[in-house]
């Protein structure tokens, strides 16, 4: 009898300690089935789950821009340029070219829905009905496809409210330092108000471009990806900026189109300036890929202006006035160079930030 208990109870252990496959399995399932349902509850916002296999089989072999190597397709680009470059009045000529379904200065538009949303914070009705009269030989349809947004008191809810019934190709922020009501010098701050409109453009596939100015002291250098006021927080975030540059600065008529930053395209792509004549509200192409070498920008500054727009560049990175002096040694910057000379350089910078952005009120 005592063996026969002894043996009851070692198959009782044995089938308790027994793992079940078949269970294993079912919870297995059912966690992968929580998975995927979220995932496609998340899809529905625009967030994409993909394979590398998946990934590997795009047909893309680049990323596809609206306007060629100006305005790329489902993400947020950037725009600067010195006073009176005409930002606004670029940018306006360009959407017109996107409903007319033309292209832009020579550049190739791929437009498939040929609409627009303009936001406007620093126009009124008025001044762009002066400007698109300019702009336009006469009335045309397309023009319905041309929107615009004045005085909106939300601006984020209204695009979203708008992507949702119509299928936009292009939607401009003029500008970014009205919209941006957080502290745009916090690089944080920055990054969590350009991720709101990154997944917008995404989740539309639609693109998005921000006028933003440019610092009082940046507009005495040559223009680069660290000229915009506040943080760098901005350049960061934007996978592209374009610039227009004063070309001649007895001259304002004439500007340079740059791309002062782009992880989409090639770096010779990235190397051509047009040179454009602006005029009456209108910009005309004069010459093609006017600067083809990739070191006259950098040939043409003198020293004091990179080493200007380095110490900005370095304070944006949080570094100390004494770090920034040291890694301008290294750089090989030779005068100027003291920490006394950046504590000056970052304070002119800042009263020249202030002044801009209380001019901008």
């Amino acid at each position: 009898m005592e063996n026969v208990t002894k043996s009851a109870e070692a198959n009782k252990t044995e089938k308790t300690t027994t793992p079940c496959i078949f269970n294993e399995e079912l919870k297995q399932n059912a966690k992968e089935e929580v998975l995927n349902n979220y995932i496609v509850e998340q899809k529905k916002n625009g967030v994409e789950f993909l394979t590398a296999k998946e990934l590997f089989n795009m047909e893309e072999t680049a990323y596809p821009f609206l306007i060629e190597d100006l305005v790329p397709e489902s993400s947020i680009s950037g725009i600067i340029a010195q006073s009176e470059a005409g930002k606004s009045t670029f940018l306006s000529q360009l959407a017109l070219s996107v409903v007319k379904g033309e292209d832009f200065l020579g550049l190739k538009n791929n437009a498939k829905n040929k609409r627009v949303l303009w936001i406007a914070t620093e126009e009124n009705a008025v001044q762009i009905s002066v400007r698109i009269k300019k702009q336009v030989d006469n009335e045309n349809e397309a023009l319905n496809n041309f929107e615009f947004a004045i005085n909106t008191e939300d601006s984020l809810e209204l695009i979203e409210k708008a992507c949702d019934a119509k299928d936009y190709d292009l939607i401009v922020l003029d500008c970014y330092g009205d919209l941006n009501l957080s502290d745009t010098n916090s690089v944080s701050e920055t990054r969590k108000f350009m991720n709101q409109y990154f997944r917008i453009a995404q989740k539309n596939n639609v693109a998005i471009i921000m006028i933003h100015h440019i610092s009082k002291v940046a507009s005495e250098l040559k223009l680069n990806k660290n000229s915009t006021i506040g943080s760098t927080g901005f350049s960061d975030k934007i996978r592209h900026l374009i610039g227009l540059d004063h070309a001649d600065k007895n001259d304002k008529s004439i500007v340079d189109l740059k791309i002062l930053k782009s992880n989409l395209i090639s770096p010779e792509r990235k190397k051509n300036v047009r040179k454009l004549k602006f005029e009456n509200l209108k910009f005309e192409l004069v010459q093609e890929n006017a600067n083809t070498n990739a070191s006259t920008q950098q040939a043409t500054e003198s020293e004091q202006e990179r080493k200007v727009s380095k110490i900005i560049e370095l304070k944006g990175q949080g570094l100390t006035n004494k770090a920034i002096s040291e890694q301008l040694l290294e750089e090989g910057f030779t005068k100027g160079i003291s920490e006394s000379t950046v504590k000056r350089v970052i304070r002119d910078n800042k009263s020249n930030e202030a002044q801009e952005n209380e001019n901008q009120r």
